[in-house]
Parts: structure tokens; sequence; C-alpha cells
């Protein structure tokens, strides 16, 4: 026989009962995903905080190398405009021993005395005198290593100790530059050779 059931009858309900298993492991992968999220935030907080400090780094770098190749360039000028300079000081040779010959025929009536030899040494002497009366002063942490720009008057080079490694300092009256002594000695050496057709 049929059981009839009623419309505001409600079927038996089933108990259904929950694993505390299933339970436990539903917990503990909601620790972990939380665990994770924190981790996962921590890290991107750690690489956003790195790539921050990379690109201070990488400006404070770019600005020391700046600064550095802008010093470099000054110490160069500086000894450029010093080389110009004794070009033109040997430039003068040959103006002023014309000069010396019309004044010694104006003055005294006729022609030097003095041999070629010894006019040339007092005209080359007057030059040396002319290129000593200023000087720029180098400094370095070995002087031999110079020797070449040593022997020109118009360079004065100096022992100092408190150079960074690899660097020498050019001492201009206004300031004072440092510049890459391997790159200063060839390049002063390069300056030196397309001078000496000039020297006195």
């Amino acid at each position: 026989m049929a059981t009839i059931i009623k419309s505001t009858e409600k079927p038996a309900q089933i108990p259904v009962t929950r694993s505390v298993v299933v339970k436990g492991k539903a917990y503990k992968e909601q620790q972990d995903i939380k665990e994770l999220y924190v981790k996962a935030f921590a890290d991107r907080r750690s690489i956003i905080d790195e790539a921050k400090q990379q690109a201070v780094l990488a400006k404070e770098q770019a600005q020391v190398e700046g600064a550095n190749e802008a010093f470099a360039e000054a110490a160069e000028m500086a000894v450029q405009i010093f080389m110009d300079r004794a070009k033109e000081c040997a430039d003068l040779k040959a103006p002023l021993t014309r000069l010396s010959a019309e004044i010694s025929k104006k003055i005294l009536g006729g022609p030097l005395s003095l041999d070629k030899a010894n006019q040339e040494s007092v005209i080359n002497d007057g030059i040396q005198k002319l290129r000593s009366r200023r000087k720029l002063k180098i400094q370095v942490s070995n002087p031999e290593t110079l020797a070449a720009i040593q022997k020109q008057p118009d360079f004065e080079i100096e022992a100092a100790t408190d150079l960074p490694p690899g660097f020498l300092r050019v001492v201009t009256e206004v300031g004072s530059a440092l510049w890459d002594e391997g790159h200063a000695r060839t390049k002063i050496i390069s300056m030196l050779g397309s001078n000496s057709a000039n020297e006195p």
C-alpha cells in the first residue's frame, strides 16, 4: 500500500554527518592559503624594495660615473691648455730670432756678435723662463710614472698619498680634478709627442 504524502508534510531528512577528517583538511588548506598569501605579499614587498634600492644605487652610480667623466675631461683640458701654451711659446722662437737681429741692426748698427748657437741658447732660455712662470701641478702616487712630463717647465709633478688607487690629480688655480692615471699617462705622452717638433 502506498503512502500518500500531503503537500504540507516534508519528507523525512536523512542526517548528514560531517567527517572530522574533511573539516580538518579544509582548515589546514585555509591556513596554507593564508600563509602563501602572506609570503607572496612579503615577497612582493621585498622585490619592490630591492628594485627601488637597485634603482637608487644605479642612479648614484650613474652620477658618480658622470662626475668622474666630467673631472677627467676638465683635467685633460687643463693639460691640453698648458701643452698648447708650450707650443705657442715654441712658435715664438723664429719671430724672436728675427726681432733680435733687427734690434741689433737698428741699435748696435750691425749683426749680433754672438754666434748662432749662443743666440739660439739665449732665446731657448727666455722661452723656458716664459713657460715656467705658470705651472700646472699634477699630483700622483708615484712621480716616476710621469717622468716624461716632469722635464717640461710648464708642469710640476708632486707625490700625493691621499689619491684613490689608479688616479692622479690635476690641480689648477680654480680647483682640482681626478683623472685615470693610465689614460692620463697615455694622453699626456701623446700630447708631448705632437708638441716635440716645436720644442725649443
